[in-house]
Formats: C-alpha cells, sequence, structure tokens
C-alpha cells in the first residue's frame, strides 16, 4: 500500500498520519516541558503563581500539537520563572473588531485596574490565573479554532477577575 493510497482509504490509515503527524510536531518543538516544570521557583508569590498558570498553558497546548502556542506560553513561564517581568498581553491588531474584541477590551482594562491597584500584591495566585487566562483568551481568539477553548479561557478569565473585584470592593467598604 502506498501513501496516496492510504490518504484514500480507511480512517486507521488516516489515524495513523495522525499519529505521526504529531510525533513529528512535538519533536520539532523547542519546548521542553519537563525542564520547564523542573525551573527553580522564583521566591516572589505573584511570579511563582504566574510561573505555574504559564506553564501549564504551555503543557495543554502541548497536549494539543499547537506549537506556536506552547512556545509562546512556555516563554513566559520561564520569564516568570526566572522572576522577569511578565507583560499583561495586549490584544493584536490581527483580531477583527467586533463583539469578542470589545469584551477582551474591557477585560483587558479591568486586569490593568487590578495591577494598578497592586492586587497581585495581595491575590497572587488569582491575579496570576487573571494574567494567564486573558493571555489564553487572546491566543485562543485569534487563532479561532475551537469555540470550547476560547469560552473556557475567557470564562477562567471571568472568574479571577471577580473573585478580584469582590476582593477590592471589601478592603475599599469602609469600617462601620
Amino acid at each position: 500500500m502506498s501513501f496516496i493510497n492510504c490518504l484514500d482509504m480507511s480512517w486507521v490509515c488516516r489515524a495513523i498520519l495522525g499519529l505521526i503527524s504529531v510525533v513529528y510536531l512535538n519533536g520539532c518543538m523547542s519546548v521542553n516541558a519537563v525542564e520547564t516544570r523542573n525551573l527553580e521557583k522564583p521566591d516572589q508569590p505573584f511570579q511563582r503563581a504566574l510561573y505555574v498558570q504559564y506553564a501549564e498553558l504551555a503543557l495543554r497546548e502541548i497536549e494539543e500539537g499547537n506549537v506556536s502556542s506552547a512556545e509562546l506560553f512556555d516563554r513566559k513561564a520561564r520569564l516568570a520563572a526566572a522572576g522577569e517581568n511578565v507583560a499583561i498581553p495586549s490584544v493584536p491588531d490581527s483580531l477583527s473588531v467586533d463583539a469578542k474584541l470589545v469584551d477582551l477590551n474591557v477585560g483587558q482594562k479591568a486586569l490593568q485596574k487590578h495591577f494598578t491597584q497592586q492586587s497581585y500584591l495581595h491575590m497572587p495566585v488569582v491575579s496570576a490565573r487573571a494574567q494567564a487566562m486573558l493571555d489564553c483568551w487572546i491566543e485562543e481568539l485569534d487563532q479561532g479554532v475551537d469555540i470550547g477553548d476560547i469560552a473556557a479561557c475567557r470564562q477562567a478569565f471571568e472568574r479571577a477577575i471577580a473573585v478580584l473585584n469582590d476582593a477590592l470592593s471589601v478592603k475599599n467598604k469602609p469600617i462601620k
């Protein structure tokens, strides 16, 4: 059976070709998830939490066979592990203007507000989750491939922002 005949044949041949493709793509990746997961953790609680969030995103993208996203999140995990600043993600120009983009911009502004008020010092894990999930939402929306992934990232981001908002409202209530 030739390679061309396999493309026209059964689902078994297509599954084997798909598996070969995934193995090949994983071999071409510059992401070493085990190495990233074993990096020394930074001392700062926010950087440590951000490292964990981005390392988990990188691993998820590797499992999905998404090389470019895995490399992006791995690079950010390594920056956080080194104690470097990982900037709040910005909305790329490649995204078209629609209702989703408006929501994304509102979300980005909400996260920026919390960072201005230094929520990351008081709630480092939730702040790191919010930042990583905003990045995830932007990345998934930019790819436009899986609406389930887009929704999951957005919902995780919105939950983290809701927790930060609740904490901020409690902090700003006057003591009676």
